[in-house]
């Protein structure tokens, strides 16, 4: 009885939180809203970013062996406050995001205990904590890109935040298998514990990667880094939306892991500008191609539609047809294997991690106390 009346009184207040569709529109609006802020206060940032300051290192100035590891957006000399700034606001919104997820699990674990949906079409209390956190961390990291510039890339590899993002659209793969498959529709068979393992531990992973990749950058207004931010920010949308049916929507992971197409063909075309940004347009189509439409349920025309349009474009872009439009464009037939670079390391990668999950998750078994005597 105290179980049912539990679940009850949770109904009741579930129905005064915001439904999920106000959540989508709140967590773009931020996100568009915070890109424009950006871009309109990058002017100021001339002070760091002028060639007459000398602050920072440009890749043309560097020998062209040293430009891939190199980043751009960062003092030639950090202080103590510069340093400061960004470990600490970062580390405090690490570990406030870490605490939302942990909060609304632990609440929904009590709630289905006492008989409530595991699932709903309004927001969770931690979720709407997650946007709050956001919100609140995304000011003052464009107060802290104003007033001191750096962000944590100072200290970190440049592959250290590309790398985080990419095993987060690994581990999604994984956790999407069973529900579109992995390859055009097929399921492919996983180990069930190592699968249970990732689902369990997904989103303190992915807040991770995340909340690491939005304060390693400033917040400045290259093309490159205002569809980057934007990007990241419709993806930390993800955890306000922790709980409701769109977090677990194939279309709408699908919208978001196509996004990564676009961001990733901008900032290769807006920093190394050479046709390289053609591989990361059609690799990452592949993936969705791949494996995101099929989630979308779509019927067969509509499939091969969509393969179709993926091929003629592939084919446009690499036959050297399009070389007049300048060098941007100039890819070569030989050089097709190219949209395979992606999908080959993404698609790779997926039983490395399923393994590294089985084995922490038999850790985990031989950590935990034994119940019975």
């Amino acid at each position: 009885m105290a179980g049912t009346a539990k679940g009850a009184q949770s109904g009741q207040l579930a129905k005064l939180l915001p439904k999920q569709s106000t959540g989508i529109i709140a967590i773009t609006l931020f996100a568009v809203l915070m890109t424009l802020a950006v871009a309109l206060l990058t002017p100021a940032l001339q002070r760091f970013e002028s060639p007459t300051a000398a602050l920072i290192t440009r890749d043309a100035d560097l020998p062209a062996a040293m430009r891939a590891a190199h980043y751009e957006w960062k003092l030639n000399e950090p202080g103590f406050a510069s340093r400061a700034s960004a470990w600490g606001l970062y580390g405090l919104h690490q570990i406030l995001s870490w605490g939302m997820i942990a909060w609304g699990v632990r609440r929904k674990k009590a709630l289905g205990a006492a008989g409530g949906a595991r699932f709903s079409d309004r927001l969770d209390p931690a979720g709407i904590g997650f946007l709050v956190v956001n919100v609140v961390f995304g000011l003052l990291h464009l107060v802290q890109t104003q007033l001191f510039y750096d962000g944590l890339a100072q200290d970190v590899a440049v592959v250290s935040s590309q790398y985080s993002v990419i095993v987060m659209l690994i581990l999604i793969l994984v956790i999407q298998n069973d529900r579109r498959g992995l390859f055009f529709g097929r399921k492919v068979p996983m180990p069930k514990a190592a699968v249970a393992f990732i689902k369990k531990y997904h989103g303190y992973y992915i807040a991770w990667a995340l909340v690491y990749t939005f304060w390693f950058h400033p917040m400045t207004g290259t093309i490159g880094h205002l569809v980057g931010f934007f990007y990241m920010l419709m993806l930390l949308g993800q955890g306000a939306l922790l709980f409701t049916r769109l977090h677990v929507s194939l279309k709408w992971s699908a919208f978001l892991e196509a996004l990564v197409l676009i961001h990733g063909a901008t900032v290769a075309l807006a920093i190394q500008q050479s046709p390289i940004w053609i591989m990361f347009m059609t690799g990452f189509g592949f993936m969705f191609i791949g494996t995101q439409l099929w989630g979308l349920k779509l019927s067969r025309t509509m499939n091969i539609v969509a393969v179709g349009l993926y091929a003629a474009i592939v084919i446009a872009l690499y036959s050297g047809s399009l070389a007049g439009l300048g060098p941007l464009f100039a890819q070569k037939p030989a050089n097709i294997h190219q949209i395979l670079w992606i999908p080959v390391t993404l698609y790779g990668l997926v039983p490395v991690f399923l393994g590294l999950a089985a084995l922490l998750a038999w850790i985990g078994r031989l950590a935990k106390p034994q119940r019975g005597g």
